[in-house]
């Protein structure tokens, strides 16, 4: 009975050996990746720590865009109601992107803040829903903004937009 008891005590140790050699590879597994993966993001924090020291507060809005340099111009908040009645008021904030050749970019600035304004003031809140629409009020003031530059802006970028 006492040989009976030593066999199957140890044929319980025998089934803990490949458990606990399992559970070490999956853990020396699990302890690589995390470390590759810490290894990843260091370098890509201090990637972008050295990139934000290098550039002072207006190199931030120049930007290299292929061959040619940008000029990121922040334009007044539009805050107006909509065309119908009742209708709800809008505020919208935009920046245009042009390039860095482009004179008197203050000026520039007020007549396209302006050129938005009557635009968007002739719209109703049924021009203005959805995704689709969204996107379309993009490219019409992308349209505006290129017609008023000279040199032709590159793009528009819808900063925020609230219907209230």
């Amino acid at each position: 009975m006492a040989k009976a008891d030593s066999e199957g005590k140890a044929g319980q140790g025998e089934g803990m050996v490949p458990l606990m050699i399992a559970i070490a590879a999956v853990t020396i597994v699990a302890a690589g990746g995390a470390a590759a993966a810490a290894w990843f993001e260091t370098g890509r924090q201090k990637s972008e720590t050295a990139g934000a020291a290098t550039c002072g507060p207006e190199e931030r809005q120049i930007a290299q865009l292929g061959d040619q340099v940008t000029f990121v111009l922040n334009l007044p908040s539009i805050v107006t109601n909509l065309a119908g009645e009742d209708a709800p008021w809008l505020r919208l904030d935009v920046s245009v992107v042009v390039p860095n050749t482009t004179p008197q970019k203050e000026q520039l600035a007020a007549q396209l803040s302006q050129d938005f304004l009557g635009y968007v003031r002739s719209l109703n809140v049924s021009e203005l829903s959805g995704g689709t629409n969204l996107y379309l009020l993009k490219e019409d003031l992308t349209e505006l903004a290129k017609a008023r530059t000279s040199e032709g802006s590159l793009d528009v970028l819808i900063r925020s937009f609230l219907i209230e």
